[in-house]
C-alpha cells in the first residue's frame, strides 16, 4: 500500500544502522514505500536505489553523518531530502567551541582503539539524551570503518555542493541535540534558505527519529502530501 506515491531511502548516522528507522517506519510503513540504505558499521553495506518511475516521489531521509555518506546518484535522484540532526560542518565556528569540539572528537578517536564497546554506548547515551538510550552495540563492529569515519567527521572535509543543488530540503533538529548544536542547524537552514525550510523539536536529541517517532511521523507524512500535491517548493 502506497497511497502517497512516494519512495523513501533512508541514511543513518554514525554508529547506528538501518535498525535506527524502525519506529518511524512502523509509524508511516502502511502508507509509503521505505527502503533502508547500511554504510556496514556491523555487517554488509547496502545501497537501494530509487526507482525509475517519475511519478513516484523520491524522498531522502539523512540522520546526521548519513547526509555525508549517502550515495550521490541518491542525491540527484531526490525529489525531496529531509536532513535530520544534520550538519554541513561538525565543528563549531567559534574558536573556543571549535578546539573543544575537536578535543572532544579526538578523545573520542583515542579510545575507540581500545574501547569501542565503550565508545558507542557512550555514544548512544549522549544521542538519546533527554530520553533514555534504547541501543546497545550490535555484534560484528565494523572497528577500522567506524573508525576512519570519525576520522572523516573531524576533518569536515564533506562534499557540499550537492546540498546547494538538492531540488527541496527540509530541516528537522532536537532541540536538546548534544551531538550537533541546534545552533548548527540553524545555520545550515540559513545557509539554503531559498530551498530549505526548518523545524525544531522541542524536548528532543540527536536521535529524535527514533524517541519523537509519531511527531516526525507527522512532519513527514504533512510534508510528502505537500509535495505530492505541489503546495512546498
Amino acid at each position: 500500500m502506497n497511497p502517497y506515491n512516494a519512495h523513501i531511502i533512508t541514511c543513518h548516522g554514525w554508529g547506528f544502522n538501518p535498525e535506527f528507522w524502525r519506529a518511524l517506519e512502523y509509524q508511516m510503513g502502511n502508507r509509503f514505500v521505505f527502503n533502508h540504505a547500511d554504510r556496514g558499521y556491523f555487517g554488509n553495506p547496502s545501497k537501494p536505489r530509487f526507482p525509475d518511475e517519475p511519478q513516484i516521489k523520491k524522498v531522502l531521509l539523512l540522520h546526521s553523518f548519513g547526509l555525508h555518506w549517502c550515495d550521490d546518484q541518491l542525491f540527484k535522484k531526490a525529489d525531496h531530502v529531509v536532513i535530520m540532526s544534520g550538519f554541513m560542518n561538525f565543528h563549531p565556528g567559534n574558536e573556543d567551541e571549535f578546539k573543544r569540539s575537536k578535543l572532544t572528537l579526538r578523545e573520542m578517536q583515542a579510545q575507540f582503539v581500545d574501547s569501542p564497546d565503550e565508545v558507542l554506548k557512550r555514544h548512544y547515551i549522549n544521542s538519546f539524551h533527554p530520553q533514555k538510550p534504547q541501543f546497545l552495540p550490535p555484534s560484528g563492529i565494523q572497528h577500522d570503518l567506524l573508525l576512519a569515519d570519525l576520522g572523516l567527521i573531524d576533518r569536515d572535509a564533506h562534499v557540499r555542493q550537492r546540498i546547494y543543488d538538492a531540488r527541496s530540503i527540509t530541516i528537522l533538529h532536537g532541540s536538546d541535540d548534544l551531538i550537533v548544536h541546534k545552533n548548527t542547524a540553524r545555520d545550515m537552514y540559513h545557509d539554503l534558505i531559498l530551498r530549505s525550510q526548518y523545524f525544531e523539536i522541542l524536548n528532543a536529541g540527536h536521535a529524535f527519529p527514533v524517541t519523537h517517532a509519531d511527531k516526525c511521523a507527522e512532519i513527514l507524512t504533512s510534508l510528502i502530501y505537500s509535495k505530492a500535491h505541489g503546495k512546498i517548493r
